[in-house]
């Protein structure tokens, strides 16, 4: 289990708690949790390989290597206050950035 991490993703100025497990093929298993009206509520479920995890203006961003040589994934996840979730707002393909030592993965 990597250690939690708190961060004010659904915008409301409160941190949300982000827990991630990794197995031991890598593999991610990503949850993060909100007290909605006093009740601990999951906002994201997600299930990654990830080169990083990085969080930038409330979004939390996957980077992940493709089947492509050269190339990762960029998954941007962001708070939708409609469906109360961190829904998915962007996938990309990118060069990958091999030449630069991957950032530390939080969490």
């Amino acid at each position: 289990m990597r250690k939690p991490q708190y961060r004010d993703l659904t915008g409301d100025g409160k941190d949300e708690l982000i827990v991630g497990i990794e197995a031991p093929d890598h593999s991610l298993a990503l949850w993060v949790f909100t007290l909605d009206h006093g009740q601990v509520t999951r906002i994201m479920d997600a299930g990654a390989t990830p080169l990083s995890v990085e969080i930038a203006n409330g979004d939390l961003i996957l980077r992940e290597p493709t089947g492509t040589p050269g190339y990762d994934t960029r998954t941007v996840y962001a708070w939708d206050s409609r469906t109360r979730t961190m829904a998915l707002r962007s996938m990309e393909f990118d060069q990958a950035h091999s030449a630069t030592p991957a950032p530390e993965r939080t969490p």
